[in-house]
């Protein structure tokens, strides 16, 4: 992962996610400092400091990893491709992440986004439409 300052149109950072190569859009946390990574395989995240340190790791299954994110409750959504689960993480300032729930969805779709509102927002191939997925878990601190 690569950080870049986009007033100087300069890289600043680069930040080893764990997972060797990395897959996607990274999400941030700005009130807890931190960066996701998606990984290539595994459906997995590395968690990064702002400052580059690895913080934290976890694997959902399936191939590239698809990651959505809700700053107020400081969730991550985390799917893998080819795999038929959403998993919602909660994370801890220190950058720890723990698995709330896993969410049946269809084992094909690659995106997702979360609103806020409490919901996350994710692809199915198999419709060409999207399913809405309430996140009844109260945010973590």
């Amino acid at each position: 992962m690569i950080a870049i300052d986009v007033v100087r149109r300069l890289v600043v950072g680069e930040w080893d996610t764990g997972c060797g190569w990395s897959h996607g859009f990274p999400q941030v946390d700005d009130q807890y400092h931190l960066a996701f990574g998606g990984c290539f395989k595994h459906g997995g995240v590395g968690v990064v400091t702002m400052q580059g340190e690895l913080r934290a790791g976890f694997e959902i299954g399936g191939d590239e990893a698809v990651l959505a994110y809700d700053p107020t409750r400081h969730h991550l959504y985390l799917r893998g491709d080819g795999a038929g689960t959403l998993g919602i993480l909660a994370t801890c300032s220190n950058g720890e992440l723990g698995l709330i729930a896993s969410v049946a969805i269809s084992n094909q779709g690659h995106g997702a986004s979360a609103d806020d509102r409490g919901h996350v927002w994710v692809a199915d191939a198999t419709t060409g439409g999207v399913y809405r997925i309430t996140d009844p878990f109260p945010g973590t601190q």
